[in-house]
């Protein structure tokens, strides 16, 4: 009987389903006011709306892309390996692609906290890493103050990618089992 790597072969077509569902559904949502500014991210999209009109900045795009395309592959590699574990070659392939849904998650989680901080610190904006806070904006000029409501929240997408780098590692560490 052929000897079949199940954990990689489930975290190689999550990693897959991961790249297809997160472009349209993000990790991660900033919202201030009532949608006068919503940044919704992933490492597989960014994009943020003020007033309800859509930026994109290309820098960003060609990250995300470029993280598309290497968890896509990963997924697809994982696969393979998953499928032909007790070849020679198999335990590159899985040295290669068990690690990147890992990367992902890890990355992202950094650049939020270091988003959330940055702001705090900086501008004196009390952000939440997930939950709702509000945000005073002062004109010492006119005496003014202006009260924002601000709201964040972590989507399903990034618990499945969790969940994803949960079942990659796991197959790594049962590849040791499988003759």
């Amino acid at each position: 009987m052929r000897a079949i790597n199940w954990l990689g072969l489930i975290g190689g077509v999550a990693s897959i389903a991961l790249v297809v569902l997160s472009p349209y559904i993000p990790w991660w949502r900033l919202t201030v006011g009532e949608d006068l500014f919503v940044v919704n991210t992933s490492p597989f999209n960014f994009n943020f709306n003020f007033l309800g009109s859509s930026f994109t900045i290309p820098v960003i795009l060609a990250l995300n892309l470029s993280s598309i395309l290497m968890l896509l592959i990963s997924g697809m590699i994982m696969i393979v390996y998953s499928l032909n574990p007790s070849k020679t070659y198999s335990k590159r392939l899985l040295y290669f692609a068990y690690k990147k849904p890992m990367y992902s998650v890890i990355l992202f989680l950094t650049g939020i906290i270091i988003l959330t901080l940055t702001l705090n610190l900086m501008f004196n904006f009390n952000i939440p890493i997930h939950g709702d806070s509000q945000v005073s904006i002062s004109n010492v000029a006119q005496a003014t103050t202006i009260i924002l409501p601000v709201k964040t929240s972590f989507y399903w997408p990034l618990w499945f990618a969790i969940l994803t780098a949960i079942m990659c590692i796991a197959a790594r560490i049962y590849h040791k089992n499988i003759k």
